[in-house]
């Protein structure tokens, strides 16, 4: 899943688990995040997986979930691309 967020961010699995706060970077690791959540994943595993503790990764999805709930086109239309339900 990670590598194919990163196809769509146009960014490398190295620069998600690193530490850039680039935009796109930033933005792929933020949904890499809710997604592994949705998936079942806990929070731990998934800061292990990018080198992040797991407040980190809490505050990703939290971001992710409130921009759902106000229905942002950008992130529903790439969930979506990523056959991902919302």
């Amino acid at each position: 899943m990670l590598s194919k967020i990163c196809m769509k961010f146009h960014c490398s699995c190295d620069d998600v688990k690193g530490r850039s706060k680039q935009g796109n970077v930033a933005d792929a690791r933020r949904l890499f995040c809710y997604i592994m959540r949705k998936d079942g994943m806990h929070p731990n595993e998934i800061g292990k997986m990018i080198f992040r503790d797991r407040t980190t990764v809490i505050g990703a999805i939290k971001k992710t979930v409130s921009l759902l709930e106000v229905k942002d086109k950008e992130t529903i239309e790439i969930l979506k691309s990523l056959d991902i339900e919302i």
